[in-house]
């Protein structure tokens, strides 16, 4: 715990916002991500460390690990092995969550079909091989999570906290959606991942403002893939950049 106090305390902070607009918003995140480049995705940064950053946050071991948007399953997979390997107790099981039947809607009308379509990531319903300490919740989002909050609140209890949340969705109708169901279950110190939120068109289409001005939420920049040599967020980007450039990792600070 004092690790990650320490961590946090060398975070930029991107603050509550009471009464400012978006564009204020835009502008804080950029300058705050400028200072937190990464040499690779915060996803792998975060689960298998970075060369030039070795204060990062890492998630309780004691609460929710859950991921949005779980595909082939490479990244769930990825934080799994990294828990098993450093939490004692493990339960709840990490969840992942996905219909396994591409996206609802269309996401990125300037790439390929297959990628940023409706559909796209078409697995025909079949479930990728998952470590054993994950377990998967097949269906759309907003009719699979309120039964599965349910239940969990059930076996353990009322007081339910959310360690690890990875938002991998694509969609900002996902995002809005996941992150208004489990507002209530993130604190101080909630690994907060997106993998998609930044450096590409139509990105302003996102969720994570709405989320901080709705509940007066503060988060910690913790950092995003790029280079030195050039701002790690375009604000007004005309056409996309690597996938690795759109990811950003915070952590919640209120």
């Amino acid at each position: 715990a004092g690790g990650v106090h320490r961590a946090m305390s060398r975070l930029p902070l991107v603050p509550a916002r009471v009464g400012e607009g978006y564009e204020s918003f835009i502008a804080d995140l950029a300058a705050k991500l400028n200072a937190r480049v990464m040499n690779n995705r915060p996803v792998w940064a975060l689960f298998h460390g970075s060369a030039n950053y070795r204060d990062i946050p890492h998630p309780d071991c004691g609460g929710l690990w859950m991921e949005f948007g779980v595909y082939q399953g490479d990244s769930i997979n990825l934080a799994a092995r990294w828990r098993s390997s450093r939490c004692i107790m493990e339960a709840p099981p990490l969840l992942g969550f996905d219909s396994f039947q591409g996206l609802p809607e269309d996401w990125r009308p300037d790439i390929r079909p297959m990628y940023g379509g409706r559909g796209a990531f078409n697995l025909s319903g079949q479930m990728p091989r998952v470590e054993p300490n994950v377990r998967l919740v097949k269906g759309w989002f907003n009719e699979t999570l309120p039964d599965t909050l349910a239940n969990l609140t059930a076996t353990y209890g009322p007081h339910l906290r959310i360690s690890y949340l990875h938002v991998d969705s694509d969609l900002y109708s996902s995002a809005a959606y996941v992150l208004d169901a489990l507002n209530k279950y993130m604190h101080a110190g909630t690994v907060l991942l997106f993998d998609e939120l930044i450096n590409y068109p139509n990105y302003r289409d996102q969720a994570l403002y709405e989320w901080v001005t709705k509940y007066n939420r503060a988060v910690y920049v913790v950092g995003t893939y790029g280079w030195k040599w050039r701002p790690a967020m375009d604000v007004t980007p005309k056409q996309g950049r690597p996938y690795e450039s759109q990811s950003v990792l915070f952590m919640v600070a209120q």
